[in-house]
């Protein structure tokens, strides 16, 4: 797992306080229904990948965290991970905490998260799932924050991603200058 924080991190928020291309961009993506896996390798150019900060299981979901929908059961056991998302060349796209219920999923899907190479968004790819946007609580962020400094609520965006047949997760993201450089003037 790789611990290196001294990536070329821009908040968006501000950027996109003065900057109108990038204040749509930043509306587009918070508001996107996909994957931001994908989203984010449109936007860079081509493959990301996937920097573990840190992995930590834990016996419940903490306080702060907001409740699943209510025709999904609440997870138990999760794994609480905070990652960055980097193109190419190191630039980070998105830094994102997520609490991934472990029960339920099948043996490949498990190891990959355990060992950190795949990006949820490829390990859903061609899954159904419904989103479910929420507000979480105040503290919520404070893992993300500890771990990547740098934080920016006008960018972030928390849902629960709600899978047929499976578990629950609980997904949230900031979003980084890095999403928008590609299509905002330099």
């Amino acid at each position: 797992m790789g611990t290196d924080l001294d990536r070329p991190r821009t908040a968006l928020g501000p950027l996109a306080a003065r900057d109108p291309a990038a204040a749509a961009v930043l509306r587009l993506l918070r508001a996107h229904d996909g994957s931001m896996t994908r989203a984010a390798e449109a936007l860079s150019g081509g493959p990301v990948h996937v920097i573990v900060h840190a992995q930590v299981p834990l016996p419940a979901l903490p306080a702060q965290a907001p409740l699943p929908p209510r025709d999904a059961p609440p997870p138990g056991p999760c794994l609480q991970r905070l990652i960055s998302l980097c193109a190419a060349d190191g630039t980070v796209l998105l830094d994102s905490l997520s609490y991934l219920p472990l029960a339920g999923l099948d043996a490949a899907d498990r190891e990959a998260l355990l060992a950190g190479r795949t990006p949820i968004g490829q390990l859903l790819d061609g899954r159904w799932q419904r989103r479910h946007p929420v507000e979480p609580a105040p503290g919520f962020w404070d893992p993300l924050w500890a771990c990547v400094g740098r934080p920016d609520p006008a960018a972030a965006r928390a849902q629960w991603l709600a899978h047929q047949g499976g578990p629950s997760w609980l997904v949230a993201e900031v979003l980084r200058g890095g999403m928008v450089r590609a299509v905002t003037p330099a």
